[in-house]
């Protein structure tokens, strides 16, 4: 399989966009720059399934890339969701906590653009740029294939299923970055209201379980901050937070689940008629307001 040639080198553009920014490793800088190399993480193994020694020594710059922005974008979750908390009960608490994150992520900021300036000195951005070629040339030799991408997405978000029978906070996170892979396989399908379905739910899935285990991080750095003895309000408070979370995760991906799967079945089954489930899009709504 394939990508369109236009959105493999609009990828790759942002990537080198994004690498080549003065203005600091901003808190949507490194969700960029995270999300773009895991695309083009998923590109190159979807398109090039045996990369040559270039090509591998191309990804592995990409990852430790991608592993540091990691643990600066963990700590702006954390800074973001603590961030919401007002309760007045909990103010002393919540300072000492933020004033953590804030210092932790200074330093990880210093990390991240030091590691950019050691790959760049290593010739990330030509690599960046044969990779680029060799993905559009392939897209030209193939040709993009919309129906065949979102038929293997969909066999994909199967055989996590499978491997994920029934969701619960030990399985839940895997489940979740199992569903990133396969979103971001099926984007390079295109766009287009095809492309849009099965995309759409995949989103859904990842953002609500991301947002609870965001709160689950932050309860842990609280928790080795404040090394509480007893009750502490902003720990009661983070925990019945993260559990709302959880259950609206769990309730959204078994819908988005079911609406997955069957858009599957009816691709196999031309002739099916697939209604989605309208607790999909209703729950999904309330999500993004919460």
């Amino acid at each position: 399989m394939a990508p369109d040639s236009n959105r493999t080198q609009a990828l790759f553009d942002r990537l080198l966009r994004i690498t080549r920014r003065a203005s600091g490793a901003t808190p949507e800088a490194v969700h960029q720059l995270r999300t773009t190399i895991r695309r083009i993480e998923t590109l190159v193994a979807g398109t090039l399934p045996a990369p040559g020694r270039k090509e591998e020594k191309t990804l592995k710059q990409f990852d430790r890339l991608r592993r540091r922005a990691g643990k600066v974008r963990d700590l702006d979750a954390q800074i973001q969701a603590l961030d919401s908390v007002r309760l007045e009960s909990v103010t002393r608490d919540r300072a000492r906590v933020m004033a953590f994150l804030e210092k932790a992520r200074v330093k990880r900021e210093g990390r991240l653009m030091r590691a950019f300036e050691r790959e760049m000195d290593r010739g990330l951005e030509k690599r960046a740029k044969r990779t680029a070629a060799l993905l559009q040339q392939a897209a030209r030799a193939a040709g993009a294939d919309e129906q065949r991408f979102l038929a293997h997405a969909l066999n994909e978000f199967a055989s996590a299923v499978k491997q994920h029978p029934a969701l619960n906070e030990g399985n839940l996170h895997a489940f979740r970055m199992a569903c990133k892979r396969v979103r971001y396989l099926a984007e390079m399908a295109g766009e287009g209201p095809r492309v849009a379905t099965v995309i759409e739910p995949l989103k859904q899935i990842q953002d609500a379980i991301g947002s609870w285990h965001d709160w689950v991080t932050l309860i842990a750095t609280a928790e080795s901050v404040l090394k509480p003895t007893g009750q502490v309000p902003l720990l009661s408070a983070l925990r019945a937070s993260a559990r709302s979370r959880y259950l609206e995760a769990i309730r959204i991906a078994a819908d988005a689940k079911r609406a997955l799967l069957e858009l599957r079945e009816q691709k196999r089954e031309p002739g099916k008629q697939v209604t989605r489930s309208e607790p999909v899009a209703t729950r999904v709504a309330t999500a993004a307001t919460a």
